[in-house]
């Protein structure tokens, strides 16, 4: 199973935040899907987890959710371990990136962006969205 990034589906901070990572995303690690989607509601109660719309969260497997800036983190050491923002999110204590992602994430909703994200039709794949959740399940957990 590939990790999810639930993201915020009604930011535009947020959706360039997607695209970038899959404009990055050569093996295709990740799938995507907003936190306000069917999709994200029945696998946040499945799991029981509470949602939050104030972060990025990534579904690992059923007993590993990450969110702020482990969540980043997780992500920069998937798309290039060697980075300079993965070395510096591995070097400052938690708590501290945690406070610089609660403030992007406090002005976020604020910041206009004039251009949507387009995705072509090998993108639109990775988003789980409108995949039934049962169905998607059955697949990744079988009996």
């Amino acid at each position: 199973m590939r990790p999810i990034i639930f993201y915020d589906g009604e930011c535009d901070v947020c959706h360039r935040w997607v695209k970038w990572i899959i404009d990055r995303d050569a093996g295709r690690v990740f799938r995507f899907a907003s936190l306000q989607s069917d999709f994200a509601s029945d696998l946040f109660l499945h799991f029981n987890k509470k949602m939050t719309y104030n972060s990025i969260v990534i579904f690992k497997n059923e007993t590993e959710f990450l969110t702020k800036s482990e969540a980043v983190s997780f992500i920069f050491s998937q798309l290039n371990a060697g980075s300079i923002f993965c070395k510096m999110l591995k070097v400052f204590p938690r708590f501290l990136s945690d406070i610089g992602y609660d403030c992007i994430s406090a002005i976020r909703k604020k910041i206009k962006m004039r251009v949507c994200p387009v995705f072509n039709g090998e993108e639109k794949m990775l988003f789980l969205n409108d995949v039934d959740f049962p169905a998607w399940l059955s697949e990744n957990y079988p009996l």
